[in-house]
């Protein structure tokens, strides 16, 4: 970001704020207005003994009491906005001494973020950091915002996904942060990644990128009333259960399970049933569709998966010939189903994954992004919308996923 649209972005907030406290001239100090205990207490080492003289009110309602001298240190926004409170107070000849100022976000944000600029270094999460950025960027506490920059750089690239999962966080969400409060730094360690995923020898990671990228999201279906004992009592009557029609890569679909049992006197004894997961076509004019395709049944304590695929399969034009699919006859033991988590009060999850597929020429891919890049620049991942995302950050990855095509 140009550093002349720096200055004129600060000298505009900084003029909405001398606004601001130009029209609280002749406002009640904070002590006679607000209850005060149902402020937030923020102090700092060696000034525990010091009385508070300024008080943050939050829009989200209560605020924070701290000290001036700590804000004027660590943060050039506040050191205007006290100078101008305290002009403005003395050229009045008010005897008010408490210096008032409305801000953004919630007491408890507030509490995290003065923690942290006076000793500089405390140890915030990645989740503290995310929450705290948009405060720390736009009230210019540039020491703390340094220093977040430095650490997000030595932890993030490790703990960074497609999708928020267990330890992982969102590419995305850190990506539409750091485009929404424009900081290219940490925009870069988002693109890395997204480039790095692109030339990934691991052909599912690669894929599921591109699935994140065109906007076609897994679909999850969750099985209610699953019995494990009719998938375990081999004289048990029939067990069949379909999900409901879902829209992916211009076609609708649906998974069906069911329970395969072996033939008596067979090489499993007759006695192992196994969980049978299948992707049907619906009924559609559409001439016949090759698609890969991916089955995942998901661990609802723990989040791991058994997954088969991708295979790659094609699906008949099912106007005649109902309930023609493809999947995995044995893809789980109903014995693995018994262990912790995996049926979770008579409910079992699967996740289906499915993109069309391209010729091996660039052509199709090529065809296929440029369609992507008519939707505008929201990003559509897991049923989450990211917008305010520039226009070259879907380019990037796109770039990039042509180069690993053509290499």
């Amino acid at each position: 970001m140009p550093k002349n649209k720096k200055r004129s972005k600060k000298k505009e907030m900084l003029s909405l704020l001398h606004t601001e406290v130009l029209s609280q001239r002749g406002e009640k100090t904070v002590a006679e207005e607000d209850d005060t205990s149902l402020y937030t207490c923020v102090s700092f080492p060696m000034m525990n003994a010091v009385p508070y003289d300024v008080a943050l009110r939050c829009d989200s309602g209560g605020g924070v009491l701290t000290h001036s001298q700590i804000l004027m240190l660590t943060s050039s926004f506040f050191n205007t906005a006290i100078v101008i409170d305290k002009q403005e107070k003395s050229n009045n000849e008010t005897g008010c001494k408490h210096t008032c100022l409305k801000v953004d976000g919630a007491p408890e944000l507030w509490k995290v973020l003065l923690g942290n600029i006076y000793p500089m270094g405390g140890d915030l999460s990645l989740g503290d950091m995310m929450k705290i950025l948009p405060l720390v960027h736009k009230y210019d506490f540039a020491c703390l915002l340094q220093s977040i920059m430095t650490a997000l750089k030595a932890q993030l690239p490790n703990k960074l996904g497609l999708i928020d999962h267990l330890d992982n966080w969102s590419v995305f969400k850190w990506l539409q942060l750091a485009e929404t409060l424009q900081l290219d730094d940490l925009a870069d360690i988002c693109h890395n990644f997204l480039s790095a995923t692109a030339f990934s020898s691991d052909k599912c990671m690669r894929q599921k990128l591109r699935r994140v990228i065109l906007g076609n999201p897994p679909f999850l279906w969750k099985i209610e009333g699953f019995s494990l004992e009719c998938g375990l009592n081999t004289s048990s009557s029939s067990f069949n259960k379909k999900s409901t029609q879902f829209e992916a890569i211009s076609e609708n679909w649906y998974l069906s399970c069911s329970v395969t049992r072996p033939a008596e006197g067979g090489s499993e004894g007759g006695t192992r049933n196994y969980l049978s997961l299948y992707l049907n076509r619906a009924k559609s004019p559409t001439l016949d569709k090759k698609a890969s395709f991916s089955i995942s049944v998901i661990n609802q304590k723990n989040g791991k998966r058994v997954t088969n695929g991708p295979s790659v399969s094609s699906f008949l034009n099912n106007n005649e010939l109902a309930d023609a699919g493809w999947g995995w006859a044995k893809f789980m033991p109903f014995e693995k189903l018994q262990k912790t988590g995996w049926v979770e009060g008579k409910c079992l999850r699967v996740s289906v994954s499915i993109s069309e597929c391209q010729s091996t020429s660039t052509d199709g891919l090529v065809a296929e992004l440029s369609q992507a890049s008519k939707q505008g620049d929201d990003l559509q991942v897991s049923h989450e919308t990211f917008k305010d995302l520039r226009s070259d950050t879907r380019a990037k990855v796109m770039k990039a996923l042509l180069l690993y095509e053509d290499n």
